[in-house]
Parts: structure tokens; sequence; C-alpha cells
């Protein structure tokens, strides 16, 4: 992972960056537990599917050409809950959750910069 970061990249880091600041001087620092205590199926209680349906939704819907971000998104966000037993799984797939979330902001700059350039 010798590769030099996109300067798009690390300017939607610095907004997360800034953003943490601004979370820790309004709420303090927290503490919430990684799932409500006593959950069995933590998909099920948010009302999200779970990582395999996640994952076949999101294979389908690039099959099919209709594939998003979104998509992309809540399987990671998926996987996440459904690993938040295990402190190792769980931080591996936030952080992917941070990186689909970083490249789908990067894409929405791209747009922006994009139209901003045709007006």
């Amino acid at each position: 992972m010798s590769a030099q970061p996109k300067l798009s990249t690390l300017v939607v880091l610095r907004d997360v960056g800034h953003e943490r600041v601004c979370q820790d001087a309004k709420y303090g620092q927290q503490e919430h537990p990684n799932l409500p205590r006593g959950v069995k199926h933590p998909c099920a209680f948010f009302g999200i599917p779970t990582a395999d349906a996640a994952r076949l939704l999101c294979d389908d819907a690039f099959k099919r050409g209709i594939g998003s971000y979104a998509h992309v998104l809540i399987e990671e966000v998926s996987e996440a809950i459904e690993d938040a037993h295990d402190p190792v799984k769980l931080r591996a797939e936030l952080i992917q959750v941070a990186a689909v979330a970083a490249a789908w902001v990067e894409k929405i700059d791209r747009e922006s910069e994009a139209a901003a350039q045709a007006a």
C-alpha cells in the first residue's frame, strides 16, 4: 500500500477529520456500545438486509447495470453490524464503510466540479 493518495481523497479525509473534531467538541467523547444489549439478529433489528442478502442485492444490481454507491455502502454497513461482536473484524469492516463513504463523496465532488466547469 505504498501508492500516494489522490488529492481528492486527502480533501475528503480532511473534511471527515474536521467533522470528528466538531462531534467531539459538541458531544464529548462517546462510549456507546457496539450494539444494543441482547440483540441476536442485529441487521433485522435495524431493518437492513443481512450481509449475505446485501451482498446478493449488490451483486445483482451491478449485473443488471443499476448498481450504486448506496448498494455498496449498505453491503458494507450490513457486514459491519454482523461483525459487531468481534472488535478486530468490526474495525476492518468500519474502515471499509468509511472508505466507501469517502469514495462516494469524491464522486460527488467530481460531479460538482464538472458541473461548475460546464457552466
